[in-house]
């Protein structure tokens, strides 16, 4: 049903007052998988960035056609532990019943004199504080995306 596929922003997230919730490894893998992703564009002075998420809703009979196909290519492969392990922006949620796919992107915009200004024209001119204006320098913005996550978007089960 296409209408109930959306785009949502941080602002719409927060209202949801959901998490994904992930096996407690799960979680800390991914936590620390988008951590040093950010951290590098940190590194390059990159800021402005995105998670993009989307959840796919596994049907009984999708998910058991999907099984059969990734059991058999695991079983020529060998292992079906290193199948799972080998996707790097996918993983399932704690029940089973959701695959979750992410990565970051929008990772284009360069600190530079432009966003310096644009910071200080939204913070001294609009009256904004720092913790609302996306366009703050690279350290702060890396900090920030990574608590949202930490705090707002992914939670873990005890399993």
């Amino acid at each position: 049903d296409s209408s109930r596929l959306k785009t949502l922003k941080d602002q719409n997230w927060l209202a949801l007052q959901q998490q994904a919730v992930l096996r407690k490894a799960d979680c800390v893998s991914f936590q620390l998988r988008l951590q040093r992703d950010s951290a590098f564009l940190r590194d390059l002075g990159i800021m402005d960035y995105s998670l993009l998420l989307c959840i796919e809703r596994k049907t009984a009979t999708i998910q058991g056609v999907r099984n059969s196909i990734n059991l058999e290519a695991a079983a020529l492969e060998g292992d079906c532990d290193k199948q799972q392990a080998s996707c790097r922006h996918q993983v399932a949620s704690a029940h089973g019943d959701l695959t979750l796919h992410m990565a970051i992107i929008d990772y284009l915009q360069q600190w530079n004199c432009n966003k310096r200004a644009e910071s200080l024209l939204k913070s001294t001119f609009k009256g904004r504080p720092s913790q609302l204006i996306s366009c703050v320098p690279p350290d702060p913005y890396f900090t920030r995306f990574n608590h949202f996550l930490r705090t707002h978007v992914f939670s873990s089960s005890q399993a």
